[in-house]
Parts: structure tokens; sequence; C-alpha cells
């Protein structure tokens, strides 16, 4: 299973597996990778030097909500590739939406939403992306996201809920387990997190793009 690692939870970083043989088509499904950043300079400048190691072909859109920290003018003289979508003010989480659409009106067939303060192993989309074109019935995928500190330990294998007493109670599938111990097939899940994100086109066409009442 792919990987990834957030900062936001005590150090994390993003892992995978070595990628499999991949049936190379005529053309290759077009991948959209949209980052929101707020004052998170540092962390960003080293999320997206991992996204320039990457073997699966991405455009990248950063998202800035109105950083006071010089967060875009670093990233356009350090990382001239990346598209910048800047906000006036911080709009929380559902500043993604105008780069969700610009993604879309560029041709996206995924777009993923990543978390500013992760690092990505290189086949993590090529496997994402592997996987999503096999199961082509799957809306919303999300890789294995292990801590930064420790690539070995697991932080996020998938998001599970119960029911305790009329109260849904979310969890990390596997949390705190070495990668070693676990399985690695594909899973359904409750809910993905929204540190690494991937969205088939067709879903946000479908349902729209994130509700902006939800701040965080």
């Amino acid at each position: 299973m792919p990987g990834i690692l957030p900062n936001d939870a005590p150090d994390l970083q993003i892992t995978g597996v070595p990628a499999s043989a991949m049936n190379v088509a005529t053309r290759q499904p077009e991948l959209f990778v949209v980052v929101l950043n707020w004052n998170g300079k540092e962390d960003l400048l080293e999320c997206f030097g991992s996204l320039r190691g990457t073997t699966y072909p991405i455009q990248v859109i950063l998202v800035d909500n109105g950083s006071k920290d010089n967060s875009v003018a670093e990233v356009r003289a350090r990382f001239p590739e990346v598209s910048i979508i800047v906000n006036k003010t911080n709009v929380g989480f559902s500043g993604n939406n105008v780069g969700m659409e610009e993604a879309l009106r560029r041709g996206a067939d995924y777009v993923l939403l990543l978390n500013n303060d992760t690092w990505v192993e290189p086949h993590c989309f090529q496997e994402l992306i592997r996987a999503a074109e096999e199961n082509p019935e799957v809306g919303i995928m999300s890789p294995r996201i292990c801590y930064y500190s420790n690539p070995e330990l697991i932080w996020y294998d998938g998001g599970k809920l119960d029911n305790v007493n009329g109260f849904l109670r979310h969890s990390h599938i596997n949390s705190d387990r070495l990668t070693g111990s676990v399985d690695d097939r594909p899973m359904q899940l409750d809910y993905v997190c929204g540190c690494a994100m991937l969205i088939r086109r067709q879903v946000i066409e479908k349902i729209g793009a994130l509700d902006k009442r939800f701040f965080m």
C-alpha cells in the first residue's frame, strides 16, 4: 500500500512499497496535486522537494491562504513549475476548492489533496493511480500515512467509524503498528483522511467540492 506522512501528527512522513510493474497506456491519467498552505513555509518547501522525486508525472497547484511568512515568494523562486493561487484571507480547508476547480479546468482525471507538512515517497502516486485505474468503482482513495521520524510506524492506514451510544467515534486503522506486521492489500474505509486524498474527477463533478461551512 502506498503511503504518506503528515507533520501535523507528532512528526509524520510519507512512505510506500516499491511500485509493481505498471501497464503503460497510450495516455496516462492526468494527476493534479493541490497543496493548501497557511504560514507553513519550511514544511511546504520540504513537501515540494519530495514531489520533485515522484515517479508519476504530476502538476502541482499551491493554494495559499493569505500567508505572511513569504511562502509564496519562496515557492516562486525555488519551484517555478508550481502553479500558485493566492487567497486574500485564510478561508480554512475549503481553500482547496479553488485549486480543485483549476485542476478540473485544466483537464485533471484525478485531484490529490495533500497537506503541506508531508513528505511523499517516490512511488506513492504511481501506486495510487494504478490502484484507482484497476478499481474504477472507487471514488476516493488514500495512501498509507506513516510517522516522519519513523517511516516504518503507521499513523493512518484507513479511517474507521464506530457507533458508541449514538455517537460516532473515529479511529485510525493499524495506528502505531509496524508496516511489516500488517496486510498491504487495499481495503474499504469508513472515511479518508484529508491529509492525502485522491479524488476521481467524476466525484467532484457529481457532488461538488468541500463544504465551506467546515473551516477545519
